[in-house]
């Protein structure tokens, strides 16, 4: 009967020590990426007055937008290739970020704001929906518009120049 109960005692600290192993990981599983590690990140930004907008980056570099309807279809209305200069900056502000490391927490202020991201690599993912405004969001969310606009590049430079025009 003694020796019973050690072996339980012993299988039920083997088993509580192997638990503690498996979560010793980066949370959720996830392991970090590496520098210069292919990765996809996909964020869905809504706001109030039904601002919606689709960005997402695709392992391969390519970059999509799709604002209102065709972000609510997952359609995007924009693509284009990014510089391997334009993804280190974003792989860059995803890792200041924390995004593969720490959940993102809500802020709900203001309460209108909806953050929907994904974020892989070929060893992880992360996932977080946020409510409101987040430091952690914000300078990655910059970079994304930045992308987006080089699509108003081309009709901006046909545009006259300010100043005195000759002809």
């Amino acid at each position: 009967m003694n020796q019973l109960m050690w072996c339980r005692v012993l299988l039920a600290m083997l088993t509580c020590s192997a638990c503690i192993g498996a979560t010793g990981c980066a949370s959720d599983g996830r392991v970090p990426p590496a520098r210069g590690d292919a990765f996809m990140v996909e964020m869905m930004y809504r706001d109030d007055g039904n601002v919606i907008a689709l960005y997402r980056v695709e392992e391969d570099g390519t970059f999509g937008f799709g604002g209102g309807q065709n972000a609510l279809a997952e359609r995007m209305s924009y693509t284009t290739i990014l510089s391997v200069d334009d993804l280190d900056t974003l792989q860059l502000r995803i890792d200041e970020a924390r995004w593969a490391y720490e959940d993102i927490e809500s802020t709900n202020e203001p309460e209108t704001r909806r953050y929907d991201i994904r974020y892989e690599w070929p060893t992880g993912w992360a996932r977080h929906k946020v409510r409101g405004e987040s430091q952690r969001i914000r300078p990655v969310h910059d970079l994304l518009i930045e992308f987006s606009e080089r699509r108003l590049q081309r009709d901006l430079d046909t545009l006259p120049k300010p100043g005195i025009q000759r002809r």
